[in-house]
């Protein structure tokens, strides 16, 4: 007689229905119409990411100059972070010797070191709003930590 199989383990409580009827709940994403992209003339029900900085720059509570330093910011260290994950080394001439890590992700992260050192006791409030997309305790440093990037990228 076989063995039953063991019943699996499903978390229950409100985290563990991540669809998109609990995304919208929690509002990580938002719906809205747009154009449909196979007819123009229609418009089509669509749910799109709500990125924190992006919203406050539309509620008027981030400038512009603040708005492109946290694009700026999160490009880099989104690039940063696929260079580091995958290959990120040149080849050395002949026998796929290794010579290091690619100039582009050495710029990169010494850029994003000079960033965090600039921002000081707001780096982490700033990564975890502009890198992991989650809603600050504390706004306010945020956006003092993006003035500082701003100024000292010259936007």
């Amino acid at each position: 007689m076989p063995k039953p199989k063991p019943a699996r383990a499903r978390p229950n409580g409100p985290d563990a229905d991540l669809g998109p009827v609990q995304r919208i709940r929690n509002g990580t994403i938002e719906v809205g119409f747009r154009p449909d992209p196979d007819t123009p003339n229609r418009t089509v029900k669509g749910a799109r990411v709500r990125v924190w900085y992006h919203a406050e720059w539309c509620e008027g509570r981030l400038t512009d100059e603040e708005h492109e330093a946290a694009d700026r910011y999160s490009l880099w260290a989104e690039e940063a972070a696929l260079l580091a994950d995958g290959k990120p080394t040149i080849r050395g001439g002949g026998g796929g010797s290794f010579s290091g890590p690619s100039d582009r992700l050495v710029w990169l992260l010494a850029n994003l070191r000079a960033a965090d050192e600039l921002l000081g006791r707001e780096r982490d409030a700033v990564r975890l709003a502009i890198c992991w997309n989650l809603t600050p305790d504390r706004p306010d440093a945020v956006r003092a930590g993006l003035k500082r990037l701003a100024e000292f990228w010259g936007m």
